[in-house]
């Protein structure tokens, strides 16, 4: 299963390799609810959807190996013949303050418009 145009858009929960552990898409009032049919699904190969998914993940396993806490960039989304402007911010998380895992990687992705 695949996003429409621009209904990747959201709140994502993934694990260092890109999988879905959760996600709240973006709907016209906000955020949305849980999508619990994405979970497990590789965001770049299952729920993207995009032409240009692979420079994303690119941009997603630089972050994951590197030690920065956030980054922040502007990703023009291909889809179909369509250009989707969009802002990507990468954030680490942990389950809790006590997890020394390797944690999660939130990505919030937005329609530039919307920001």
């Amino acid at each position: 299963m695949r996003c429409e145009s621009g209904q990747f858009t959201g709140w994502f929960e993934l694990d260092r390799r890109g999988t879905v552990l959760y996600c709240r898409p973006v709907n016209g009032n906000g955020l949305g609810n849980s999508v619990p049919e994405f979970v497990g699904k590789v965001f770049f190969d299952d729920v993207m959807g995009t032409d240009n998914s692979e420079s994303l993940r690119r941009h997603f396993r630089s972050f994951v190996i590197s030690e920065r806490p956030v980054e922040n960039l502007i990703f023009d989304c291909a889809y179909d013949d369509e250009m989707i402007k969009t802002r990507v911010s990468m954030t680490r998380g942990h389950e809790s303050d006590s997890d020394h895992t390797e944690g999660i990687i939130i990505l919030d992705i937005r329609k530039a418009s919307d920001i």
